[in-house]
């Protein structure tokens, strides 16, 4: 069986996604470089929301370093080298194909419409109809979930899983609890679930690259600032916020909170 291949099909739609950078520059040859750790550390310094009648506008501003300025990804970017000839997909989710007679994963691509007799026979992604054949969902050790934009593509219904690299602004977000005032994750796959486009994405987003020169390998210091719209989910709640941010590596930063009434 050929290996299956790693295309690179078009970027998933963002919300409406705004970035500001302002970056502290080191001054001066003759000064000695700070020595941060290459993992990103990052410090939340504000939380500014703006009403809009369709939904508040946040932005969001946070102090990073970062001891080899690794830090952001260019819109025309499907992927980061690491030598000449690596490299790691960063755009395209993973499609799951299985063996139909023998009913155990054959492999993981990138791209959902190969025509898979080319690469072994009797192969078949998994769909929702596999799902519903196969005895007790499951194959191999893969258990398969219920049908819902997590998981299963819109409208064709294939099993996918998310490309863990695409974004590198990463916004949890927790909502109080009116009866039991605990803070609980709200998980963007059921906003946007099925009958709502199935968005694949709440408040993550990316940030562009911050060094000019990412082959120099120097720390940087500096400020970021994010909006993003939350179109209109978070109204009435009390809401907590935590942040981190990845760099280049695929390092992530630590998480920082903060708290606001909607």
């Amino acid at each position: 069986m050929k290996a299956l291949d790693y295309q690179i099909y078009k970027m998933q739609w963002i919300k409406n996604l705004s970035i500001c950078l302002v970056l502290i520059s080191l001054v001066g040859s003759c000064l000695k470089q700070p020595e941060y750790s290459n993992v990103p550390e990052i410090d939340l310094k504000s939380l500014s929301v703006i009403k809009n009648s369709d939904g508040d506008s946040m932005i969001f501003v946070l102090h990073f370093q970062d001891g080899d300025g690794d830090l952001g990804v260019d819109g025309n970017e499907t992927a980061i080298y690491t030598s000449a000839t690596d490299s790691t997909d960063i755009n395209t989710p993973f499609f799951y194909v299985y063996d139909t007679i023998n009913i155990h994963l054959a492999g993981l691509t990138h791209e959902s419409n190969l025509t898979l007799s080319d690469y072994g026979s009797d192969l078949s992604y998994v769909d929702y109809k596999a799902y519903r054949k196969i005895q007790n969902h499951k194959i191999d050790t893969l258990v398969l979930p219920p049908l819902s934009c997590k998981y299963w593509t819109y409208p064709d219904s294939l099993y996918f899983r998310d490309n863990p690299y695409y974004y590198n602004f990463f916004v949890d977000i927790y909502v109080k609890n009116p009866t039991t005032k605990i803070y609980e994750y709200i998980d963007p796959y059921l906003i946007n679930n099925y009958g709502r486009q199935c968005i694949h994405n709440l408040l993550n987003g990316r940030f562009k690259v911050l060094s000019s020169d990412l082959g120099k390998k120097s720390p940087l210091d500096g400020t970021v600032t994010y909006g993003v719209s939350d179109g209109g989910y978070l109204q009435g709640k009390s809401v907590k916020f935590k942040i981190r941010i990845m760099d280049r590596a695929f390092h992530k930063s630590n998480i920082d909170s903060v708290f606001h009434n909607f």
